[in-house]
C-alpha cells in the first residue's frame, strides 16, 4: 500500500510539474513554441510537425524521459520507409514561422547524437521577414556525443532586418561521400532558445581568450568577402567552404598559425548564387557560419 501511495504521489507531483511549466513556456513573440518539448499531444510534440505515420508503423520521432532538463525530450530515429532508410524529420514552424520579433543572433539547445557510419545531425535556423528569408543559422555534428552537450548556431543575416518569424530544422544528412544515410542514427534534443545579440569584449592584453570565427564582411557578398578568425594559442587551423549540400568547395586556410586575430579575403567568382558555410576548425574547436553569394 505504501507503494502504491508514494506512486500516485510521484505521479501528481509530475503533473502539477508539467501544468506549470506549461503556463512558462507561452507561444508568445519571441519565444520558440515548447522549446523543451515537454508537451505532447498524440504522439507528436505540441507547435512542431514530424512525419509520424502511425497507420503504416513509421514513427521516427518519438517523446523519451532522457531529457537534459524537465521531465521530457525529444527523440529522432533513422527508421525505414519505402523501402529503404529515412531521416526523422522535426519541424518547427514550417508552413509560416512562427513569431519573432528580436535581431537573434543564436539558436542554441542541448543534444546527443548516436550515429551510425558517418551520418550527420543537422539544425537549421530561418529568419524571415515578410515571409522572405532574411537569415540562417546551422549546427552541423558528425562524431558520436553519448550525454547532453550544448549546440550553438550562429544566426547571419543578409542586412539589418528585425525578422518576424522564425523556421527550425532538425534532421539527419549522409556522411560526404555516402548515397544513402544509415538505419538506427538517433538524436536527442532539448531546450532550444535564441540568444540576443551582446558587445561583450573576449580578449586580454589585446590577445583573444577563446577561438572565434567572426561573420564575413560584407555578406551578401558579390564576388569577395573577408573572413575573420581568432585563435587563443599556436594551432593547426582549417577554414574551409561547403556548398549547401556539404561538399567541400574551397580550402582557406591549412597550416599552424600562433595565438591572435587573422583575416582571410575569399574570392567567390567561381561560385554561382546561393548559400554557403565556411567552417574553421582547430584540433580543440570547430565553428561554422554561413554566407550568401549573389549575382
Amino acid at each position: 500500500m505504501k507503494e502504491v501511495i508514494q506512486g500516485k504521489m510521484v505521479a501528481y507531483l509530475e503533473f502539477v510539474f508539467t501544468c506549470l511549466l506549461n503556463l512558462s513556456l507561452p507561444t508568445a513573440i519571441g519565444q520558440i513554441p515548447n522549446a523543451g518539448f515537454e508537451r505532447w499531444s498524440d504522439g507528436n510534440p505540441d507547435s512542431w510537425d514530424t512525419d509520424n505515420d502511425p497507420s503504416s508503423n513509421y514513427i521516427p520521432i518519438t517523446q523519451t524521459d532522457t531529457a537534459h532538463s524537465g521531465l521530457y525530450a525529444v527523440k529522432g530515429t533513422v527508421l525505414y520507409r519505402f523501402l529503404g532508410p529515412f531521416p526523422p524529420n522535426l519541424c518547427g514552424g514550417c508552413t509560416t514561422g512562427f513569431p519573432v520579433s528580436v535581431h537573434y543572433v543564436q539558436l542554441r539547445g542541448y543534444y546527443q547524437w548516436i550515429p551510425i557510419d558517418g551520418d550527420r545531425l543537422w539544425i537549421t535556423v530561418n529568419m524571415l521577414f515578410q515571409g522572405s528569408g532574411v537569415g540562417v543559422g546551422l549546427f552541423e555534428e558528425r562524431g558520436t556525443v553519448t550525454a547532453y552537450r550544448e549546440f550553438v548556431a550562429q544566426i547571419n543575416y543578409a542586412g539589418n532586418f528585425i525578422p518576424d518569424a522564425a523556421i527550425i530544422q532538425i534532421g539527419v544528412l549522409v556522411a560526404p561521400g555516402d548515397p544513402t544515410i544509415h538505419f538506427g542514427s538517433t538524436y536527442y534534443i532539448g531546450d532550444l532558445s535564441f540568444t540576443e545579440p551582446t558587445s561583450v569584449s573576449d580578449t586580454t592584453n589585446g590577445l583573444p581568450n577563446s577561438y572565434a570565427l567572426q561573420q564575413n564582411y560584407p555578406n551578401p557578398l558579390n564576388p569577395s568577402t573577408t573572413i575573420t578568425f581568432s585563435l587563443p594559442e599556436r594551432s593547426h587551423v582549417t577554414l574551409k567552404v561547403y556548398d549547401i549540400l556539404g561538399g567541400e568547395r574551397e580550402t582557406l586556410v591549412n597550416g599552424e598559425r600562433t595565438s591572435g586575430e587573422y583575416s582571410v579575403s575569399f574570392h567567390a567568382t567561381n561560385f554561382s548564387s546561393g548559400i554557403y558555410y565556411y567552417r574553421l576548425s582547430t584540433p580543440t574547436f570547430m565553428q561554422t557560419r554561413s554566407m550568401i553569394i549573389i549575382k
